[in-house]
């Protein structure tokens, strides 16, 4: 019998631990994937490449959007002496171009409408650069939080980050039901365990944020590549005798498109996506759960001192 209780306990002192420790991860991924919202990545991420690029290639880029907005400018007041409207204009084009190629009219569209404002000074190149790349590649990617149903790459990861927002807090709910029921009888005793749960979902939160800005901090990235390209890529075209080329360090044109090396590229955009997804909401949520979970412990201790204490007066 003694062997059998002794067995019987550690089975429930095992399943408890369990129980808290599932709790603690599925509360803390519950938490993340509520916070993330994946289609504000990508503006996030093109402020970031501005941010740690040099500013000798911010200057180019500046001089290259100035070029750009004065040629649609020209162009647009060519055709309006014309006796074109710019809707007219837009419409004739729509109506020219393939069913591919309607988008790039559209982009082309807001792009100048962007220059409206940027030379109206009421964006900054940032903000005019940010909106630009994001126009651009906006109708390149699906919908991240909405299209299942497509046949695309990320679909299985679409499919599972919507499916978790579902199934993770009724877990969640389960199982802390479930830990109920070990303490139906001694309620103060789930308190201290949900204390343990809510200091360890908070470390959860905690430690990967202080990795990724650790990490960004110790090693910033220079997007100045990145920049470049993008600044080399405004020169095809019918822009290309207009605007000036953009130069290297050095002050020469340089190779700009050989640049693009995805080896290169990756270990440059990967912090910038991580320090996108994990923002500091929930750092700061996971130092109030680690704040929480130790107070509930604590308040734990106290009563069972207290407990004590009365029975030690007792006897």
């Amino acid at each position: 019998m003694t062997f059998l209780s002794a067995l019987g306990r550690f089975f429930r002192r095992f399943s408890i631990w369990s129980i808290t420790f599932i709790l603690s991860i599925l509360l803390s991924l519950w938490i993340f994937t509520s916070f993330i919202s994946l289609d504000s990545i990508v503006p996030g991420v093109v402020d970031d490449l501005y941010d740690y690029s040099s500013p000798e290639s911010k200057t180019q880029l500046t001089e290259k959007f100035t070029g750009l907005c004065s040629y649609f400018d020209l162009q647009l007041k060519m055709l309006e002496q014309q006796g074109q409207s710019k809707e007219t204009i837009k419409q004739m084009l729509l109506q020219q171009a393939k069913s591919e190629e309607k988008q790039n009219v559209e982009m082309i569209f807001k792009i100048q409408d962007l220059c409206a404002q940027f030379q109206a000074k009421k964006l900054s190149v940032k903000q005019f650069f940010t909106q630009s790349v994001h126009n651009a590649v906006e109708g390149q990617l699906p919908n991240l939080e909405k299209e299942t149903g497509k046949d695309t790459p990320l679909e299985p990861l679409i499919y599972a980050f919507n499916t978790s927002k579902v199934l993770l807090p009724i877990t969640v709910a389960i199982l802390l039901v479930l830990l109920f029921l070990f303490f139906l009888h001694q309620p103060k005793l789930y308190f201290r365990h949900l204390g343990k749960m809510l200091l360890k979902a908070g470390i959860f939160l905690v430690i990967p944020y202080l990795l990724i800005q650790g990490y960004v901090y110790m090693n910033p990235p220079d997007t100045t590549l990145v920049i470049n390209l993008v600044t080399a890529g405004l020169s095809g075209g019918p822009l290309a005798e207009d605007l000036p080329e953009p130069t290297n360090a050095q002050g020469d044109r340089g190779d700009s498109t050989s640049g693009l090396d995805i080896g290169k590229l990756l270990p440059i955009l990967i912090p910038l996506v991580f320090q996108r997804i994990y923002p500091l909401a929930l750092f700061i949520l996971g130092g109030i759960f680690i704040v929480g979970g130790i107070s509930l412990m604590i308040a734990f201790k106290k009563e069972e001192a207290a407990s004590i204490k009365e029975k030690a007066k007792k006897e």
